[in-house]
């Protein structure tokens, strides 16, 4: 599956077996000229999680969350419940170029993760999100104000955002890292 970004350039999904894709559940990216298909599910998830952070809930509304999804500005993954059959978990990310807040990282920020049994299908989605992100060259993934996330999928802690949020990141650099051997990033373990 490919996914584009405004500029044109293509995002890989890598194949991925196991966990993501099993007799449970199936974990995946929507292709940006589906989203509007599963859309009223996702948001109706994705608004409780905007509606607990009343200082953002401004700045995610679902029309412009799913213009910047059509557009390959965001992405859209669900978690597919077959024995609900229904979308029980959905996370939205994007990829940042040396951002303000790590000017020397390419970053795959999740800004919005939402659902029901997050237990059961946060894991595999993380796990899937990491395998992506490193796929397009990212450094980092980084998360706001889920502090059960260091616990659930190894963030670490790395200060607020100016509205208050705990800002959580985990490194991608995988297993053949040596803490990195920083380069100056603040955000190199």
């Amino acid at each position: 599956m490919t996914l584009r970004k405004t500029s044109g350039q293509a995002l890989q999904l890598p194949d991925i077996q196991g966990p993501v894709n099993d007799r449970a559940w199936a974990i995946e990216g929507v292709p940006a000229d589906a989203a509007a298909v599963p859309w009223r599910r996702c948001w109706t998830l994705l608004a409780r999680a905007v509606a607990r952070f009343p200082d953002v809930a401004g700045k995610w509304t679902s029309e412009a969350l799913l213009h910047d999804v059509m557009c390959g500005q965001a992405q859209l993954w669900v978690a597919w419940s077959y024995e609900r059959r229904r979308i029980e978990g959905v996370v939205v990310t994007r990829i940042f170029d040396r951002p303000a807040m790590a000017p020397n990282d390419k970053v795959c920020e999740c800004p919005l993760a939402a659902g029901v049994n997050m237990v059961q299908w946060g894991a595999p989605m993380f796990a899937m999100l990491k395998a992506w992100a490193r796929a397009q060259g990212c450094d980092y993934i980084a998360g706001y104000g889920r502090r059960g996330w260091k616990r659930l999928f190894g963030f670490t802690e790395m200060g607020a955002t100016e509205d208050g949020l705990p800002i959580l990141i985990m490194p991608l650099c995988g297993s053949t890292c040596t803490p990195c051997g920083s380069t100056g990033s603040p955000w190199r373990h």
